[in-house]
């Protein structure tokens, strides 16, 4: 199993595992968030996975504006992904 992972990471390039890790750490800020603010597991879901999306999309537009940078949709897929894993981790986890 260890292999196998070990496998997948060094076939993810070094910039899409650092956007998953965005897309978890800003999905656990807004499930968090809207879980202290209303107790409810489906809004505190939509919360972590919007948050994670709209993070993505700022930094994305954010890197649009440099000279010789675009916007970049895989990368906003994998911060997506992240935050989407890890939201959904977190509500299993959190029965």
């Amino acid at each position: 199993m260890k292999l196998l992972i070990l496998l997948l990471l060094l076939e993810i390039p070094f910039d899409k595992q650092l956007h998953t890790v965005s897309g978890m750490f800003s999905s656990a800020v807004g499930y968090e968030y809207v879980w202290e603010r209303t107790k409810n597991k489906k809004k505190s879901i939509i919360g972590g996975i919007a948050t994670a999306v709209l993070v993505g999309t700022f930094k994305e537009l954010a890197d649009s504006k440099q000279v010789g940078n675009k916007f970049d949709h895989k990368d906003l897929v994998a911060t997506a992904i992240g935050g989407t894993i890890f939201t959904l981790t977190i509500n299993i986890l959190n029965k």
